[in-house]
């Protein structure tokens, strides 16, 4: 009669709720095994193919932020480029000025950003010949 019967505790809210927190043992659970079974520092000789590429992955040896990073800049430069062409008919020199602060704003946001990068790259080669 006020919207409670025997099967609101069926609801789907109710229901979301169990599967997350059943979610989130698992995933509790799953993380714990891997880094226990899969990625101790022995297994890194063993493994080839694929399972030393996810190995390398999951244990962030490989840095994926580099390829997103160099891909988003290539697609923000070209929608720049492209979008800059709807100036043109408001004011010419509007067109240039967002055609090359734009391209310039971008290259430089974006080799800081892999700059960043680069510095963690370099870091870690040192670390690795220091332990040599």
């Amino acid at each position: 009669m006020y919207g409670t019967d025997l099967t609101s505790l069926s609801t789907p809210s109710a229901s979301m709720s169990v599967w997350s927190l059943i979610s989130l043992i698992l995933a509790v659970v799953g993380g714990i095994l891997v880094v226990t079974l899969f990625l101790k520092k022995g297994n890194k000789s063993k493994l080839k193919g694929f399972w030393k590429w996810l190995y390398d992955f999951l244990n962030f040896d490989f840095l994926t932020l580099d390829v997103i990073l160099r891909t988003l800049y290539s697609m923000v430069t070209i929608y720049i480029i492209l979008s800059s062409f709807d100036l043109i008919s408001q004011s010419f020199a509007l067109f240039i000025g967002y055609l090359i602060s734009g391209i310039i704003i971008t290259r430089l946001l974006f080799e800081m950003m892999l700059m960043i990068i680069k510095i963690c790259r370099n870091t870690t080669e040192i670390n690795e010949k220091m332990k040599k």
